[in-house]
């Protein structure tokens, strides 16, 4: 009978005594109450992202990136939200829109992105579509611009570099489209 005990025992995680195990959930009740008030929010950060100010919108998507982080409810799609900023006119709100879709879509294994992006295309209106696809556009565009760059720069215009070249933007492509 021993024996049934300790084996069932094993299964139960040791979560330590009682003054532990209140503490644990007293922290455990905090965090979910933090999340919750961080959640109910996203309301206001997706209006902060219209705002005027640069610093505004540039200071909202790092903290939508936090919430991403830390899984908090309606991140996510507060995040989608911010495709539209690939038309503003002010560089450093674009930049940051274009890094934080980078960190959030783009991954080294193409098929992950290609997932991903899909991800963020279904249920996408019209309008996110055409900001989708204009910063994809922009990326690919931003490649094949340094492959050229390297390739004058260290290479010459030879036909190797050149091929080379040809090569790399091949590549890119298949892994792209």
């Amino acid at each position: 009978m021993d024996d049934a005990v300790t084996n069932k025992d094993s299964y139960v995680p040791n979560v330590g005594n009682l003054e532990q195990t209140r503490a644990l959930v007293a922290s455990l009740e905090a965090r979910l109450g933090f999340s919750k008030c961080v959640s109910a929010t996203m309301p206001n950060l997706v209006q902060l992202m219209a705002s005027s100010s640069a610093t505004d919108v540039e200071n909202t998507i790092l903290l939508l990136m936090r919430c991403r982080q830390f899984q908090i409810d309606g991140s996510e799609a507060c995040l989608r939200k911010m495709l539209p900023l690939v038309f503003s006119p002010d560089k450093s709100i674009y930049e940051a829109m274009e890094n934080a879709f980078i960190t959030i879509y783009i991954r080294k294994n193409p098929v992950e992105t290609a997932k991903n992006l899909v991800s963020l295309a279904v249920d996408s209106n019209i309008g996110d579509l055409a900001a989708l696809e204009s910063i994809v556009g922009a990326l690919d565009k931003q490649m094949e611009a340094l492959v050229k760059k390297l390739c004058h720069r260290f290479g010459g215009v030879t036909g190797g570099c050149q091929k080379t070249c040809f090569l790399f933007v091949n590549l890119w492509n298949e892994e792209h489209h």
